[in-house]
């Protein structure tokens, strides 16, 4: 292989809330006019976001290139034996 690549694993996490994020709550509860409602909404829906990581599991440097396809292993033919 010219270059290695990496065998990745995706995490998804949900973000954690700040204290200014538990005071954004209290103001929703206690908005009143339609702006403050909707800004209210709008600030809920950023914090529901999901943080995304990638943790590199392996590191593939060779390739291994078979003289014919590898058979499969069965269970019926390990019974016969």
């Amino acid at each position: 292989m010219e270059k290695p690549y990496a065998v990745l694993e995706k995490i998804v996490k949900p973000t954690e809330k700040s204290p200014e994020d538990e005071n954004m709550e209290v103001d929703v509860n206690q908005s009143i006019s339609d702006s403050q409602i909707l800004d209210s909404t709008v600030a809920i829906e950023h914090k529901s976001r999901q943080k995304t990581e990638y943790l590199v599991k392996a590191i593939v440097k060779k390739k291994l290139i078979f003289r014919a396809r590898p058979k499969p292993i069965i269970a019926a033919n390990l019974m016969k034996y």
